[in-house]
Formats: C-alpha cells, sequence, structure tokens
C-alpha cells in the first residue's frame, strides 16, 4: 500500500511548544504518522532550542526554518520558505494550520499540490494585529477558504459562519483531549506554594484576545470586599507566557504586582500544568476570541468547574455545566466569583458544576482527518 507524503506548515513546533495549534499538532500527526502517511512538519528555529532539535519525532520529520523575530513578517517569511521547499519536493498533500499560511494556497494549486486548510480561529479579530495586518488576514482567509482542496474547522460557530459567508462545505473536527497517565506527581504546588490554598487557574498563551487584565481587574476587586466569605484566601494561578508581546507582559505583570495573590508560572510542560488543573477549585478563560479551546477542555476532562467569556465559541461548551460571564465585563465576573467561589467550598456541590459528557480524544479527531486526507487524495 502507498505511503503518502503529507507536508504540516504553519505551526511554531512540536514537541512542547506553546500554543494551541501546536498542541494540536503535537497530538495528531504521530497517529497519522502510523496509518500510513510519511508526515513532515515545518518548525520555527527559535521556538526549540538548538539543544533540544530533533530531526525524527515519533516518526514525524521535523525541518527547521529561520524566520524574522517580528510578530507582522515571522509567520509569512517561515510560509514563505516552506512553500519554497514544498514546490521543489511535491509532497502528496499539505495540511496548513491557521489562515495567515493560507495566503500562500494557490502557489500549491499552480503546481498541482493538494492542501488541507485549517480554520482554528479568526486571527483578525485578535488586538495584536495593527489595522493593515488585520486586512491582510481577512485576505488570507478569503484565499484559505476559497481555494484549498479541503477547509476544516475546529469550532461548531465558525463552520457555520464560514458557509455563509464563502458557501462551500466546511468540515468541523472539533479538537480533542488527553489525560497522560503519570506514576507521580510533580513539585509545582509546593513550588508555588498552593498545597493548602484554593486556586483559581487560567490556562493559555498570554495575549490581550485572552483577556487577562479584565480577568485582574475583577480578581482584585473580589480580594478588596470585605464580607463574610475570605476571598483573600483564594489565589489565581496565571499559566503562560508572552510571545512578541513584552510590553503587554509587563503591563499585566504591574497590575498583578498589586497582591500576592497572583501568580505567574510561565509556560509549563504537560505534567505540570495536569497537576494544577487536578487541584484546582476552578478554571477561568475570559477571551475575547477563541476557536475551540484546549485548555478549556483540558479542565472539562479533569472535571474542574469552568468559568468562561460568554462568546459564541464558548457558548457551545454550555452542555458541559460551564458557567459564562459578560465578556470584557470585570463587574459581571466578580459578581460571578462571588456566586461560584463560596459554593465550592460547600460539601457536594461540585457535583452542580461537573458533566458528565462525552469528549473526543485525540485518536478520534486523527480519524477523521485521515478520512479528509484519502477523500482528497483519491
Amino acid at each position: 500500500m502507498k505511503s503518502y507524503k503529507i507536508y504540516v506548515i504553519g505551526t511554531r513546533g512540536i514537541p512542547n511548544v506553546q500554543g494551541g495549534v501546536e498542541t494540536h499538532c503535537e497530538e495528531i500527526y504521530p497517529f497519522l504518522q502510523c496509518r500510513n502517511f510519511d508526515i513532515t512538519l515545518f518548525a520555527r528555529k527559535r521556538f526549540i532550542p538548538k539543544s533540544k532539535r530533533t530531526r525524527l519525532w515519533k516518526g514525524i520529520r521535523i525541518k527547521y526554518f529561520w524566520a524574522p523575530r517580528n510578530r507582522y513578517f515571522e509567520s509569512f517569511v517561515h510560509t514563505l520558505l516552506c512553500i519554497i521547499y514544498t514546490i521543489f519536493n511535491k509532497p502528496d498533500l499539505v495540511h496548513i494550520h491557521n489562515i495567515g499560511p493560507g495566503f500562500f494556497v494557490p502557489c500549491l494549486n499552480l503546481f498541482k499540490i493538494k492542501s488541507v486548510v485549517t480554520h482554528h480561529s479568526k486571527n483578525y479579530e485578535h488586538e495584536k494585529w495593527n489595522y493593515p495586518a488585520r486586512v491582510f488576514l481577512r485576505i488570507c482567509e478569503k484565499i484559505s477558504i476559497r481555494k484549498a482542496g479541503r477547509v476544516i474547522t475546529v469550532s461548531e460557530t465558525h463552520q457555520s459562519e464560514l458557509y455563509e459567508k464563502f458557501k462551500r462545505s466546511i468540515v468541523l473536527i472539533p479538537n480533542g483531549i488527553k489525560i497522560p497517565e503519570r506514576k507521580f506527581k510533580t513539585d509545582i504546588l509546593l513550588k508555588h506554594n498552593l498545597e493548602n490554598h484554593n486556586y483559581i487557574l487560567f490556562v493559555g498563551r498570554i495575549t490581550p484576545e485572552k483577556g487577562i487584565n479584565i480577568l485582574f481587574q475583577a480578581f482584585l476587586e473580589l480580594l478588596s470586599l470585605n464580607e463574610g466569605n475570605n476571598y483573600s484566601d483564594w489565589k489565581l494561578v496565571i499559566v503562560g507566557k508572552a510571545d512578541n508581546l513584552e510590553e503587554y507582559n509587563k503591563y499585566l505583570r504591574e497590575i498583578a504586582g498589586q497582591s500576592e495573590n497572583i501568580i505567574f508560572t510561565g509556560y509549563l510542560n504537560k505534567e505540570y500544568v495536569h497537576d494544577l488543573y487536578e487541584s484546582a477549585k476552578l478554571f477561568i478563560l475570559p477571551s475575547y476570541n477563541e476557536g475551540c479551546s484546549l485548555s478549556l477542555l483540558e479542565a472539562l476532562s479533569h472535571k474542574i468547574p469552568c468559568l468562561v467569556s460568554d462568546i459564541p465559541e464558548n457558548k457551545s461548551f454550555g452542555k458541559y455545566k460551564v458557567r459564562f460571564f459578560k465578556v470584557g465585563n470585570s463587574e459581571d465576573l466578580k459578581i460571578k466569583f462571588q456566586e461560584i467561589l463560596p459554593r465550592l467550598l460547600k460539601p457536594g456541590t461540585k457535583e452542580d458544576f461537573i458533566h458528565s459528557e462525552e469528549i473526543l480524544d485525540w485518536y478520534a479527531v486523527s480519524e477523521l482527518i485521515e478520512k479528509e486526507y484519502m477523500e482528497l487524495l483519491k
């Protein structure tokens, strides 16, 4: 049986690179590599230290290309180099992740190379981009959707929106979950003095569209309240780091400096993050923009009560007993904290927040992607 050569473009790299797309790729491609696909994934050099680079990971070939450290040109230049390499090496199929790299789909079509584009999020809504960049990303979305051989989205909301906008078939394949089996616990709770504290957990990249400034405002106002409930014992744990956003990161740390109850851990490997999930009282996601949030899926898989912004992408998680607050509204978030946190400390009430719905795992997700590959490769 023929082994199909697949190139993957649009990710910073794998393994252990921060980001939803990176986690998505890290989880699905080892499964696909075992199913008659010869996979090469393109990574950006700066995101993986030279000492940790490997040319082969779980059977996946990884090729590293340089890109300028500039938020406006980094992805574009890296993708351009990947496309040039691709044209000379003629794979059977290219899987592009995100709409920005989708700008180059017509180049692949010109050389009769088949393509799949996964639309992970509406990147042009991210606050970090200026007006010209947002216009360019909208153009990239239009090109991606109209010219790719297959278009996949991770969000039910985006599927319906894209169909209405472009009148073409959009395949829905949501993100999956995986809880690793571990024989030992890490020391992460001890390191951050969380063993004897109740804490709220945020996991994700530190970017403006995540709404962390709103979260800080609400949490600091909560700490200042002098009611019957002692909120001063609660901690807020922020897991993640900022990429190319030093000023925004500095701004958040200045706000957080007002209280010792706000803890930045930086980027953590999965085993540490899962220990934090297991002991958290509440998971929080105050985003202005999402696709299919991996951190929210991970929290749900750990059976943690979740409080998230009421954007359409998050509202689709309502069946999992997720609670909502008004996006961008720190006052409403504070009120929701006041309603929920005292209840979480009462025996027997946690079950009111815990779902029993089944969530796709990554193996099932990879099977659905394999189906799209094979239909396109016929």
